[in-house]
């Protein structure tokens, strides 16, 4: 019994130590190197698309760390929250796209604008999402 119940605990270090305390530095390293990718100026829409995509998954795994290490109440109010959410984002992406298209431009640079506010909005996702606890609303 002794020896499962110190399984468990070095499981939960593990998780603790890889899951959501590692998505804020691993949010970083992406920052830095989009950062890097923009300073090359004919490449800003690869960049931007390459940013979206890497902050969606880095989003998705935390979502899937947070639902790991909660109990089944947790989850529950995570999916209730996460569902409100989702409609928040939409709401958001529809804006961003209605106020970058409103001036008349396309072509890449402005897919590129495009892709980077969306991806502002994930980003904040995942720093909410590393604060968030159960009970927690907002």
């Amino acid at each position: 019994m002794k020896a499962i119940l110190k399984v468990f605990a070095l499981c939960g270090f593990f998780l603790a130590s890889t899951g959501l305390f590692a998505q804020l530095p691993m949010l970083e390293k992406i920052d830095q190197e989009h950062s890097q990718c923009l300073q090359n100026k004919k490449k800003a829409y690869e960049c931007a698309r390459n940013y979206f995509r890497r902050i969606d998954s880095l989003l998705n795994a935390t979502y899937a760390d947070m639902k790991l290490q909660l109990d089944s109440p947790g989850r529950a109010q995570l999916r209730k929250n996460q569902a409100a959410w989702v409609t928040e984002r939409n709401r958001k992406f529809h804006l961003i796209e209605v106020e970058i298209r409103q001036y008349g431009f396309s072509g890449p640079e402005t897919e590129a604008n495009e892709k980077e506010e969306k991806a502002k909005v994930l980003r904040d996702r995942i720093i909410y999402l590393a604060g968030w606890k159960p009970g927690k609303t907002k």
